[in-house]
């Protein structure tokens, strides 16, 4: 397989990788530590996903796994911008229009009113005191955003500033809900693929832990292994500590009775993937011709300050 992707791959640097995974194979070595030479393209969930698979003897299951899973990530990444791309467009032309009105023909026509003694509409002055204070402060807005930008990178590396930062997120009406859901559905689905394929409790759920997406999702999936680390049931953990929401400890109670814990793990993912899916059809629905008139009535209104000069200076002309 490796040495089709080699020969056949989609570009250069997939077949470049799939050469060196094929060359430490080949050699006697791991997959797992293969990847590892590749952090970006494989990061830590799925390289811990594969060494289990490696152990067990169920690589091939958990790779088609994890290949379905990227494939639902990507889906949704293309669903969220595909919602977002028609603002964009209506922002950029608009932005394009006001750039041109502002810096060709206003100045002309604020040469002739002030030659007529003639005042600017109120809407007109307003809209230009925006613009002017933009373009004299650009760079300082964007040195005040880019500084505040790298800060934030900055601070999130450390545990208690990233914590209040997911916090802070996962409040957020729309965006905490997708980043709260999203964070769920990849450590319960790391949860059970690792379950399945034989690793103890304790080390799945130091697993899904670490490739929780969200602090303040890793910090519960923390304190549920505490809890089974001092004996409890994984059920009682979780209905104790109020963890999760209670189709989740249901479903953990459900799969504990019944031995089949892989499989409601597997549900639970799959629950949370389809409220994102249902989640993202309502932003499309929704959401996204809502922020289009938003944006088209800012818009309008600043187009028709810029314009308005025109029948104002018609106007005082034609009483001339």
């Amino acid at each position: 397989t490796l040495g089709v992707l080699e020969d056949h791959g989609f570009s250069r640097r997939l077949s470049a990788i799939a050469a060196s995974l094929s060359e430490v194979v080949r050699s006697g070595g791991e997959l797992s530590t293969a990847m590892a030479r590749f952090p970006v393209e494989f990061d830590l969930a799925v390289r811990q996903a594969v060494a289990a698979g490696e152990r067990s003897g169920t690589l091939p299951a958990v790779l088609v796994r994890l290949a379905e899973d990227r494939l639902k990530m990507s889906e949704r990444r293309r669903r969220l911008l595909t919602a977002l791309v028609n603002p964009v467009i209506t922002v950029l032309v608009a932005f394009a229009v006001v750039w041109i009105l502002s810096t060709f023909l206003l100045p002309k026509l604020l040469v002739v009113y002030q030659r007529l003694q003639i005042d600017l509409p109120d809407p007109t002055r307003r809209v230009l005191a925006v613009f002017g204070n933009l373009r004299e402060h650009a760079v300082h807005y964007a040195l005040a955003a880019g500084t505040a930008w790298g800060l934030l990178r900055l601070a999130v590396r450390r545990r208690g500033p990233r914590r209040v930062w997911h916090r802070f997120v996962l409040a957020l009406p729309i965006v905490g809900k997708v980043a709260r859901w999203s964070a769920y559905s990849i450590a319960f689905r790391t949860f059970g693929m690792l379950y399945r394929a034989g690793v103890g409790l304790l080390g799945t759920l130091e697993h899904a832990r670490d490739v929780s997406t969200n602090q303040v999702v890793a910090e519960e999936f923390e304190s549920l292994l505490e809890g089974v680390r001092a004996g409890e049931p994984l059920s009682k953990s979780a209905r104790d500590r109020r963890l999760f929401d209670a189709f989740c400890r249901s479903m953990i109670e459900t799969g504990e009775r019944s031995g089949a814990l892989d499989s409601s793990l597997d549900k639970i993912a799959r629950k949370f993937d389809g409220s994102l899916d249902h989640l993202f059809a309502r932003i499309e629905a929704t959401f996204t011709p809502a922020l289009t008139i938003a944006l088209l009535i800012v818009v309008g209104y600043v187009v028709y300050a810029l314009y308005l000069p025109f029948v104002t200076l018609i106007q005082a002309l034609s009483a001339r």
